[in-house]
């Protein structure tokens, strides 16, 4: 195998035990550890350093086969960002891991595949164009941004040019849903479609139903979470319903809960385990995921997989694996 390519997963979330962004990021960490135990292919993870323990905690046996490069955040970018505002921080550390990872490439003299991992959206600026290596990017792809005020069609102007670039410089994209994919079609290039989900099998019973409703994600207004509480309280819906997550919107969705007249049948989890958060799934009748755009919508799939029906809306992302899997409810 000296003649083939080595393969430069760059992810800069990556933990195992985890939703989203670092559950994508592992599970691509074990597909190459995989690749290298079996195929004797070089397999380097790119990512932070602060997660690399618990990698190879779960990586296990594997952990041998699986060479990691890590590349920290300076200090003032993790001081001036931290955990709520993380795509700011991925925007920089792309830059600073692409131009490492070019220079070495350039030294080593060996051919080199790179794949993007995360984040799950063309339109946050990458640059392993600038490797000067064949790039596989995704799976990504983000909903349109609803609307047609002057701020949205300058955004929505603005993520196409970065959306062209990303996907321009790309041998092969990823798309993670059907719409993704015909819209990067027209970008040239090879593209395929693969859902932006990993979900580990659910054994066991499903428990009895303790609420009639969920909510589950992070707690920011994007998810629009108070449209969730409004509509359960316009229902018939008699039983609680349950907001999983934590996030700077708390306060305002329990101001919600109250305007709404049903606080008292609003339970609020705060942050849980990803294990918790299943086990609160999976006791829930509905999801209810009002996000008006979602890059990975994993909420939606694990729901799906514990027997949660998800009723998201249309056109946001989240449609994606209800209309894959024709499991849940898509609504205008």
């Amino acid at each position: 195998m000296s003649g083939a390519a080595d393969v430069y997963l760059m992810a800069f979330a990556c933990e195992p035990g985890r939703g989203s962004e670092p559950g994508v990021g592992f599970a691509f960490a074990q597909a190459g550890a995989r690749l290298a135990r079996e195929r004797g292919r070089r397999v380097v993870l790119v990512t932070r350093p602060h997660r690399v323990d618990a990698i190879r905690a779960g990586l296990g046996d594997d952990a041998e086969h699986l060479e990691i490069l890590t590349v920290p955040l300076p200090r003032p970018v993790v001081a001036s960002t931290g955990r709520r505002r993380p795509r700011p921080a991925y925007v920089v550390w792309q830059l600073i891991a692409s131009l490492r990872l070019r220079r070495l490439v350039r030294e080593s003299g060996r051919p080199a595949v790179v794949h993007h991992v995360t984040f799950a959206t063309e339109a946050l600026p990458a640059f392993e164009s600038l490797i000067g290596a064949p790039v596989v990017f995704g799976p990504a792809g983000s909903a349109a941004l609803p609307g047609g005020g002057a701020g949205v069609r300058a955004r929505r102007v603005l993520r196409t040019v970065i959306a062209r670039s990303n996907t321009r410089s790309a041998a092969v994209l990823i798309a993670q849903n059907d719409s993704v994919r015909r819209s990067w079609r027209l970008e040239g290039g090879q593209v395929v479609l693969e859902p932006n989900i990993v979900i580990e099998p659910l054994t066991g019973p499903r428990p009895p139903l303790t609420w009639d409703a969920a909510c589950a994600g992070f707690l920011v207004a994007r998810k629009r979470f108070d449209l969730a509480i409004e509509a359960y309280a316009a229902s018939s819906a008699t039983g609680r319903l349950v907001v999983i997550g934590d996030g700077p919107a708390l306060p305002a969705l329990r101001a919600a809960a109250e305007r709404a007249g049903i606080a008292d049948r609003v339970d609020f989890t705060g942050g849980l385990a990803r294990d918790e958060v299943l086990e609160r799934l999976s006791r829930s009748a509905l999801l209810l995921h009002p996000s008006r755009q979602e890059g990975a919508p994993w909420v939606v799939g694990e729901a799906q997989a514990v027997g949660t029906v998800p009723i998201v809306f249309a056109g946001s992302g989240a449609d994606g694996p209800v209309l894959a899997a024709r499991l849940g409810e898509v609504v205008d």
